[in-house]
């Protein structure tokens, strides 16, 4: 774990500078030739500062070193700020990004915003990947159905509702152990290093929640978490 975190740590320095300088030259007026050229490795540069932060992350929870913040989080503001960042990395213009928070659902919570934020990003961001076609959808409400609701607290569940290729039972048992996916065509295919739902699944532990995912092949998932 102190390996991972440090290397992690040495490798994102670095990495963050390339990423600036990239974002500089593209600012500079490019060719359009050099223009393609600096956003693939814009892209790519992207792609390996989040797996970086996911190996940080998953590192700390190892060593039982993550620590959650507790502020108000307005949860309505926080729900429609992610699905916007994510509307930029829609599979096409055939997924509707939607959301559905019930009236019950008060307007602010105590927890930690950013990894609240976190979980989310990578539920929803996993069921755009997966969906081409259809909706991907954040639903909120305050019908709890595996944790207890503590004395003057109201339970939360969030779902994300994707129309996507879903997965089998057996897939499903696999998603949330440490650097596992579906099966493995979807690393080739899709990406990712695997951890992403594990962090997840510590993560609402961490807040003393449960999480959990049914899905349909052919017809969708819908990942579920309680906190």
């Amino acid at each position: 774990s102190n390996f991972l975190a440090t290397m992690s740590h040495e490798i994102r320095t670095p990495m963050q500078s390339v990423f600036g300088l990239l974002e500089l030259i593209a600012e500079e007026k490019p060719t359009q030739r050099i223009a393609d050229m600096v956003g693939t490795a814009r892209e790519s540069a992207s792609g390996l500062l989040e797996i970086l932060d996911d190996i940080l992350d998953f590192a700390k929870m190892d060593a039982d070193q993550m620590e959650l913040d507790d502020f108000e989080v307005p949860i309505r503001l926080l729900a429609r700020g992610t699905i916007e960042a994510l509307a930029v990395k829609k599979g096409g213009p055939n997924v509707a990004l939607l959301d559905d928070i019930n009236d019950q659902v008060p307007f602010v919570i105590k927890g930690d915003p950013k990894r609240l934020r976190q979980i989310i990003m990578n539920l929803m961001g996993n069921a755009l990947k997966f969906t081409s076609d259809g909706h991907v959808k954040l639903v909120i409400n305050t019908y709890t159905q595996h944790i207890k609701e503590k004395d003057g607290q109201i339970g939360i569940r969030f779902e994300v509702q994707d129309t996507g290729i879903g997965m089998s039972k057996e897939a499903c048992e696999r998603l949330f152990k440490p650097f596992s996916q579906a099966d493995s065509s979807t690393s080739r295919k899709f990406g990712g290093t695997g951890l992403g739902l594990s962090i997840c699944k510590k993560l609402v532990e961490l807040m003393g929640g449960k999480i959990g995912v049914f899905s349909t092949e052919g017809e969708g998932s819908t990942f579920w978490f309680e906190i």
